[in-house]
């Protein structure tokens, strides 16, 4: 699944914090507090659902699912735009990938630490 969180921001006149739905879900005590057999159904470690830069987390989901291809059985996303993004992400990005598949290691242009570190024990 191509899951991604967004900052929360305050652009309400009130000061108060929005969010996206999907982004509340993930950082909930609720998901994080899933039982192992719900974590374990994705190919991408929980790090990357909530990078807060949806490039990056877009890569890594990528990196992840093809490192662990034999191991998908559905491919999926909360909208479907997100697939499409993710197929565009793909075409200009497989090169890349091939080469942080190959190299064990990932692209230095991710930033997010935690994010680079999960993967990286993937690879």
């Amino acid at each position: 699944m191509f899951l991604f969180t967004r900052p929360e921001s305050k652009n309400t006149s009130s000061g108060l914090l929005t969010t996206t739905v999907s982004t509340n879900f993930f950082k909930s005590k609720y998901f994080r507090n899933q039982p192992s057999y719900w974590n374990n159904s994705y190919t991408s470690p929980d790090e990357v659902f909530w990078c807060l830069d949806n490039k990056h987390g877009l890569y890594c989901h990528l990196l992840c699912g093809l490192v662990q291809r034999e191991d998908i059985v559905r491919l999926g996303a909360i909208f479907s735009f997100v697939l499409i993004r993710a197929i565009t992400f793909l075409e200009n990005n497989w090169r890349e990938l091939c080469i942080n598949i190959r190299l064990g290691q990932v692209s230095e242009w991710i930033t997010d630490l935690s994010c680079r570190e999960s993967v990286s024990k993937i690879l």
